[in-house]
Parts: C-alpha cells; sequence; structure tokens
C-alpha cells in the first residue's frame, strides 16, 4: 500500500515535520535526509511490520558492529548528472566522491555470507541488489592516491614524464647548488637564495648584482631590493620542464577521460 497522502495541518498537528528532522539528523548521508524529509505516514499494519523489522535489523547490526559500514557515502548524482552530457569528463573530486561510495558498497557487500542472510533476510536483500563494482574501484584505486592526485603509475606516459621531470628538478637544483657555492658571486645572492618564479627556477640576487651572476630577470621584490634571475646555465633545463608539465597536463586529462568512460560502461 502506497503511503496516505495526509493534509499540512494534520501533519504539523502531529509534528510529523518535527519528527522527521529529528529523524534526518541521524542520516549518514545527504540522499538518506532526502529521503527522510520526503516521508509520509503509511497506515498499512503489513507495511509497518516489515519497515519495523527492517529496523530491528538495523538496531541488531548496531549492537554486533556498532554501526552499517555506509560512512562516508556521497551523494552522486551531479557527476552522474554530468554523464549525460556527451564528451563530458569527470575531475578527479569527482572521482573521489565516487570511490568513497564504491568502497561503501563493497563494505556493504561484504557482509553478506550464508549466517548473515538467515540473520538478517531484510537487509541481505537491500544490500543484494547492490551491483558488484569490484573492478571499477580497483581501477580507480590505482589511478588516484588517497587526496584524489593521479599516481604516477596512472598510465606508462605519464610515469616517463613524470620520471623525467624528477631528474630534470633535481638536475636543475645541482646548478642552482654548484652557483650558490660559488665564492664569487656570494655578494651578488641574497639570503633567501632559491625560488621559482613563473615556474621556472631561479635565484634572488641583490639589485645592481643581477649583472654580475647573468641570466633572464623575471622580475623583482616589491620593495625593489631583490632581482630574480634565471641563471643561463638553467635555460634549457627549464624549458624542458614547462614542455614536460604541458605534456603531463594532457596526459592526465585523458586519464580523466578514459576513467570516465569507465564509469560510464559500468
Amino acid at each position: 500500500m502506497k503511503p496516505v497522502k495526509v493534509d499540512e495541518t494534520t501533519l504539523r498537528s502531529l509534528e510529523f515535520p518535527g519528527i522527521l528532522a529529528a529523524l534526518a539528523g541521524y542520516a549518514e548521508s545527504a540522499v538518506g535526509r532526502e529521503i527522510i524529509s520526503g516521508l509520509l505516514p503509511c497506515f498499512d499494519p503489513m507495511t509497518i511490520k516489515e519497515a519495523f523489522m527492517g529496523v530491528v535489523e538495523c538496531v541488531s547490526i548496531a549492537g554486533i558492529n556498532n554501526r552499517l559500514p555506509i560512512r562516508g557515502a556521497q551523494d552522486i548524482r551531479p557527476e552522474l548528472k554530468r554523464l549525460a552530457v556527451e564528451g563530458v569528463y569527470l575531475d578527479a573530486d569527482a572521482f573521489l566522491r565516487i570511490r568513497d561510495n564504491l568502497s561503501v558498497c563493497e563494505s556493504l557487500r561484504a557482509m553478506l555470507s550464508d549466517g548473515f542472510n538467515r540473520q538478517f533476510p531484510r537487509l541481505s536483500q537491500k544490500i543484494g541488489g547492490i551491483s558488484n563494482q569490484r573492478v571499477l574501484l580497483s581501477g580507480l584505486n590505482r589511478i588516484f592516491d588517497e587526496k584524489g592526485a593521479i599516481k604516477d603509475n596512472a598510465s606508462k606516459r605519464l610515469y616517463a614524464i613524470r620520471k623525467e621531470m624528477r631528474a630534470l628538478r633535481a638536475g636543475a637544483r645541482k646548478i642552482l647548488d654548484d652557483i650558490c657555492a660559488d665564492k664569487r658571486l656570494k655578494d651578488c645572492l641574497q639570503d633567501e637564495i632559491v625560488t621559482i618564479r613563473e615556474d621556472r627556477f631561479c635565484i634572488c640576487v641583490k639589485a645592481g648584482k643581477e649583472a654580475d651572476l647573468g641570466g633572464i630577470i623575471h622580475g623583482g621584490s616589491s620593495t625593489g631590493a631583490t632581482f630574480f634571475v634565471e641563471p643561463i646555465r638553467l635555460v634549457e633545463v627549464n624549458n624542458r620542464i614547462t614542455c614536460l608539465k604541458k605534456e603531463e597536463f594532457s596526459e592526465e586529462i585523458e586519464i580523466l577521460k578514459g576513467a570516465t568512460l569507465e564509469v560510464i560502461s559500468e
């Protein structure tokens, strides 16, 4: 039997909205709160009994495991709605929310067993309706770390790009160390020696001494006491790093597109 439509005056007299608000405060997710807020009274004894027995099972589970493993469930309807637009791909934050949901689903599915099914038939039936997304979850875990950053080994090309970038940055640091250790340049350098300007390694040089170091000037400090100079020896290295960063970005987009297609196919 469907819930009976009750007029608003009667619901307010019964303080039904307040009851729903109090109940919604215990919900673990935004979707749960939304569902609770839309509930209406039911007057069918069998429906009420069945719902009550479901509550009893949940209370029993809470007594055994403290709570159902549903913490972390996210509202991913906006992400799924976006997927209806052809060519759209999801960003890392969206994949984090999807992965959280998949983790919750797998935690719930892991509870199923012959004993569980006999003891909690109603919960078992609901959990059994959750599709197996273990492969998709494993794929997302392979691509993204716990903070949502794309891992180096998300693709062979990304791994190669980042490996070269790390080597170049290490080489740049070595060049910078050599320059900073040069006693002839000691009087040119500020205390805060190394900085990054416009994504390029630079050295902080005292105003009026920039010509002594030689290189490309990338602006100065607000006080005018310091210039940021890119040494000539670093120009080629910085250029290559800049090109690799563009390649890295393009590859990350391709990875996001591929992961999006995996979500769509599931």
